[in-house]
């Protein structure tokens, strides 16, 4: 798509007030400053194509809800990010982010934050201040260890598999409403607190390298395959 088929388009989902715009797949290299006019988007889907940055009037899209922008060259989102205030869902899977982007820690009405195959070393500890995250998938990043903070969160599923991590934070335990921890691929030993969440009702992806503590393993076969799924 060329850059007037763009603005063509822009300004046919600002004319017909559109809720939702599709530019994925379009080998996009960046986006115009008038995508910040669309001001009844709720949801925006820019995947796969060749950005390597948004424009700051993305944080004029004061309705969206949702914003799917995986598999770009992204290697950092704008401060203005932070201005969407209902934004229940970002997927920015399969780009460049080496550090995790100091706005998203503002988006208190996120629900579902992926961040999976960037090379993340590292969260920060303002991650907790997403007090309405239920999802968080950060598989096939580089990360090292797991913050505390985010046990402050009401997490359901938390995926972090395929990472370095070399421990599991105990703070984890504290995520009473987590049904999916998946651990898969990382050469951390599995401590005993994760017996918590396996009271539950939590599935546990337990890695192969990985052991069960004792008070797992002295349950009855059927409460651990109940509660466990083992690799």
């Amino acid at each position: 798509m060329n850059k007037p088929q763009l603005l063509a388009k822009i300004q046919l989902a600002k004319q017909q007030h559109w809720q939702e715009l599709d530019l994925s797949q379009q080998a996009l290299t960046k986006l115009p400053p008038e995508l910040g006019q669309l001001d009844t988007l709720r949801t925006l889907y820019l995947y796969n194509n060749q950005l390597r940055y948004l424009p700051p009037e993305i944080g004029q899209l004061k309705a969206l809800q949702e914003l799917v922008i995986g598999n770009n060259k992204l290697r950092w989102l704008p401060s203005e990010i932070a201005e969407l205030a209902v934004l229940r869902g970002l997927y920015a899977p399969d780009n460049q982010l080496s550090r995790f982007p100091p706005a998203i820690a503002q988006l208190s009405a996120l629900y579902a934050l992926g961040l999976s195959n960037n090379p993340l070393t590292r969260l920060p500890p303002e991650i907790g201040q997403l007090c309405n995250l239920r999802e968080l998938y950060l598989d096939n990043t580089q990360l090292h260890s797991l913050p505390p903070e985010l046990g402050q969160l009401n997490l359901a599923v938390l995926d972090v598999s395929h990472n370095h991590l070399s421990c599991v934070a105990p703070e984890l335990a504290l995520l009473t409403d987590l049904r999916v921890l998946d651990l898969r691929q990382n050469p951390c030993p599995l401590p005993e607190h994760i017996g918590e969440l396996k009271k539950q009702g939590a599935g546990v992806y337990i890695p192969q390298d990985c052991y069960l503590p004792d008070e797992m393993l002295n349950e009855s076969s059927g409460m651990i395959d109940r509660y466990l799924t083992g690799w």
